[in-house]
């Protein structure tokens, strides 16, 4: 999938587990405003998590 790749949907629950989505953390995940449980489990993510997106979503998970 492309790295600039945005979904035409909504989740509201993510689990990614062993599953090479890294390094960067991904800009399909950022995209996403209305999530209530994430799991990042050997995702192969070696950024930061980005802190307004962590902000804007963290009352809700």
């Amino acid at each position: 999938m492309a790295d600039e790749w945005l979904p035409p949907f909504t989740l509201h629950t993510v689990n990614i587990i062993n599953c090479q989505v890294g390094p960067a953390f991904p800009l399909w995940l950022q995209s996403q405003s209305e999530l209530s449980s994430i799991t990042l489990c050997r995702a192969g993510i070696s950024d930061s998590i980005p802190e307004d997106w962590f902000l804007k979503i963290s009352s809700q998970i």
